[in-house]
């Protein structure tokens, strides 16, 4: 069953590379404009967060205690 999937996980991409391929024909033969070439920025990657054991707790505020109704002097 694994290997049906990665046959077919290969064939989608296969194809999909196709009709890239295909599109990008058309769209020379039009005469439009293609995709653009992206090139990588260069900048530094952003740094990791940290794990949520360094983290340590959300910052929750402090609550009060509550009073029971009963208990409160008007």
């Amino acid at each position: 069953m694994k290997a049906l999937l990665v046959d077919w996980l290969g064939r989608v991409r296969d194809l999909e590379r196709q009709v890239a391929a295909r599109d990008a024909e058309i769209a020379r033969l039009k005469g439009l404009k293609g995709r653009p070439d992206i090139k990588p920025s260069g900048m530094e990657q952003a740094p990791r967060r940290r794990s949520s054991r360094q983290r340590g707790r959300a910052g929750a505020a402090e609550t009060r205690p509550r009073v029971a109704p009963s208990m409160r002097s008007a």
